[in-house]
């Protein structure tokens, strides 16, 4: 369900304001195929008009990340580790989005994501964990992420083995965000993640309930589950939905039925969506230091209980 509209001219204004192009979306994925436009970074400026922005939609995030940065690779036939970090009390893996070289790449994402948290009081390791998502063929890359995320389960369960004191916790990014929930689906590990933060996930908003293709894998998977959502996310509001139908679950949250009197939300318990559509107006804003909703994260990694209560707080 895009959220679109129209100006005198018949152009879908949604669809462009950002530099998107929604017929020549249309065109790629007639052709199997969704181009860099949907991310609008076509120009490969580094930043327009004195923005910290590549071309108004994402940022354009710190380069220079340092070399020996901890890495999981996940584009070989099996994850391999460089500089992971050991004996640790807290360790942070972040799984990217699609077309990440054009969005500052995985590891200049996961030092942004390190900044924000530390600016939030969270000083902890990330480790980027990076996986092969520069095709144009958006059905192929949705194939990839999954995979990706099934083989980052695979290396959790060796590292929880390796660091069984240490606090696990995954933030997913756009098709990482379907990653992540593709790794709770792995059946590699028993609750080994404390958490799981999907940022702007795309993925559709029946798969996250407790019928859906990853409610099972949400309930058992890890502690607590957390799906960030901004209706101001033009890529999971407006071009996920074009070969997919519905937007996805990182614009408006899930779509689970009601039980009786609704009282069941038809989600896990452990699940949780938050609206973050007054502080992310993009999205690759999620994860960026200084805007972004990564003080929500941390705050719900420090409280996650903290729900109000049974109908609130009234009883």
């Amino acid at each position: 369900m895009g959220h679109t509209s129209k100006d005198e001219q018949g152009t879908d204004a949604e669809s462009t304001r950002n530099g998107i192009d929604r017929r020549r979306v249309l065109q790629g994925v007639a052709a199997g195929t969704v181009t860099v436009a949907g991310l609008s970074v076509t120009s490969g400026s580094a930043v327009a008009q004195g923005e910290d922005r590549l071309d108004g939609n994402c940022p354009a995030i710190p380069f220079g990340a340092p070399e020996d940065f901890p890495t999981v690779d996940l584009t070989g036939d099996s994850p391999t580790a460089s500089n992971v970090p050991a004996g640790q009390e807290e360790v942070v893996f972040f799984l990217h989005g699609w077309l990440e070289a054009f969005t500052g790449g995985a590891v200049n994402q996961s030092v942004a994501l390190q900044e924000a948290l530390a600016q939030n009081g969270k000083d902890v390791p990330v480790v980027a964990a990076k996986w092969p998502a520069n095709s144009p063929n958006w059905f192929g890359q949705k194939d990839v992420s999954e995979q990706a995320g099934a083989d980052l389960g695979s290396y959790l369960t060796d590292y929880t083995d390796a660091n069984p004191d240490t606090t696990i916790r995954v933030v997913g990014h756009s098709l990482g965000g379907r990653g992540v929930y593709d790794m709770l689906d792995s059946a590699q590990y028993d609750t080994t993640v404390q958490s799981v933060s999907a940022l702007g996930a795309a993925v559709n908003p029946v798969t996250v309930c407790d019928d859906g293709r990853f409610g099972a894998a949400i309930a058992d998977g890890a502690e607590e589950v957390y799906n960030y959502h901004s209706e101001g996310d033009d890529i999971v509001c407006t071009i996920y939905d074009i070969p997919e139908g519905p937007s996805g679950v990182g614009c408006s949250g899930s779509d689970c039925p009601t039980g009786f009197f609704g009282l069941d939300d038809g989600q896990p318990d452990n699940y949780t969506d938050v609206d973050v559509t007054g502080t992310v107006e993009n999205h690759c804003d999620y994860f960026r230091p200084d805007v972004g909703c990564v003080d929500l994260v941390v705050n719900d990694w420090s409280d996650p209980d903290d729900d109000g209560g049974f109908f609130g707080g009234l009883f």
